[in-house]
């Protein structure tokens, strides 16, 4: 007989061990997934965290945005370009409260831009006529009283009066000037008499904007010359 015994076979796992080894492996898959699951929740729940914070942060820029009051205009920073407004001149001469009715009666001649004025002035009555070089140009006229208020003269036309006689032999159609009451302060300078507008801070009377004597001939006061 030989001495040479043959190899061992290969022992078999039971059928037991064969059993328990896929339920480990399904054990170690199931810890596996919930952890994975765990981690995607995670993430899942930081990523609506972060939205809501943005939603409410956007909320509350545009809360604070409507709270502030909406510029109509850019806002300058150089003062040094913004135009400054020129302050009208209101007054031409030194005023004189104590204005003589005395002093103002009589005939007086002038020119108001284009036009050669005439006004006569007596016992409260007045009478202006403004001419056009133009000889067959309507001339403008108003007649009426008049009232001095310290150094205002307060003219009222009459339109019940008649119409001013067109000199001998010519004929001459008239406008009336104005309907309105018209104020201007008069000063006297020698045998001058000057007139301006009243400004419009004066209160005793109601000033026009622009004196319907000067119209729109570019005339802030007037001289008057005497003719008689």
């Amino acid at each position: 007989m030989s001495d040479i015994s043959p190899p061992p076979k290969p022992s078999r796992p039971s059928a037991a061990r064969q059993a328990k080894a896929p339920r480990n492996a399904i054990l170690a898959l199931s810890h596996e997934s919930r952890f994975i699951g765990y981690v995607v929740l995670g993430f899942g729940l930081l990523a609506v965290v972060a939205l809501i914070i943005i939603l409410l942060s956007g909320s509350n820029e545009r809360q604070d945005a409507a709270r502030q009051p909406q510029r109509l205009v850019p806002e300058m920073t150089d003062t040094q370009t913004m135009p400054r407004p020129v302050p009208k001149k209101e007054l031409y001469f030194k005023r004189n409260p104590d204005l003589d009715a005395g002093d103002i009666t009589g005939g007086w001649q002038t020119n108001i831009g284009k036009y050669t004025a005439a006004i006569q002035m007596e016992k409260g009555v007045y009478q202006v006529i403004l001419a056009q070089p133009d000889p067959y140009a309507p001339r403008l006229y108003s007649s009426g009283t008049y009232k001095i208020l310290e150094d205002i003269i307060l003219l009222t036309p009459r339109l019940d009066w008649p119409t001013p006689a067109a000199p001998k032999g010519k004929k001459i159609g008239y406008q009336v000037l104005t309907s309105a009451p018209f104020p201007l302060i008069a000063v006297m300078e020698g045998k001058k008499m000057i007139w301006q507008n009243p400004p419009q801070s004066e209160k005793r009377v109601l000033v026009p904007y622009k004196s319907p004597l000067f119209m729109d001939e570019g005339v802030d006061y007037v001289v008057w010359q005497r003719v008689n």
